[in-house]
């Protein structure tokens, strides 16, 4: 996955410069940052979690379970 996003990039780099493409460098750019959304992601994922697994430990705490 990552060197399809890695020649994805240099083939909108390419077209970019050659002129076939009239897109914003952030578009032209855009396939580079799947990397970086994919471990925000995943890292706000596993804060949901472990905020909801804490909050529900604590709830059982408090009845006695």
């Amino acid at each position: 996955m990552k060197y399809f996003l890695y020649g994805l990039t240099i083939l909108f780099i390419g077209l970019k410069l050659t002129n076939y493409i009239d897109w914003s460098w952030v578009l032209v750019l855009l396939p580079l940052y799947g990397g970086i959304a994919f471990v925000f992601g995943s890292a706000i994922i596993v804060f949901i979690i472990g905020t909801f697994l804490i909050g529900l430990s604590k709830i059982l705490k408090a009845f006695g379970k």
